[in-house]
């Protein structure tokens, strides 16, 4: 069974809908629910999808070095290339902060 924590991204297996864990109410949710064995569709972890936008960072010790927006290449690109990849859901990802 899946064991979820605050800053997981996690992907629905029935609607596709994808989620950040924010609080350990919703880690404990969505634990709960792949263990329960009257419930079929279950939470996984999120892993970019071929074709997919995805916000990829690399970082330094002093903080993030580059960041770029790409579509997901299975054959080109790997996981390991990146210190954080996150998904591309319309919104500001986690690592950046709106400032004015």
């Amino acid at each position: 069974m899946e064991q979820f924590k605050i800053g997981d991204w996690v992907v629905h297996g029935g609607s596709k809908a994808i989620s950040r864990v924010e609080t350990e109410e919703q880690a404990k949710r969505y634990t709960s629910r792949n263990s329960n064995p009257n419930i079929t569709t279950r939470w996984s972890f999120w892993k970019p999808q071929e074709d997919e936008w995805c916000w990829c960072v690399w970082m330094q010790s002093y903080g993030i070095q580059r960041s770029e927006l790409i579509k997901w290449n299975n054959n080109k690109i790997t996981l390991d290339s990146f210190d954080i990849v996150e998904p591309f859901i319309g919104t500001l990802p986690s690592f950046l902060k709106e400032t004015r």
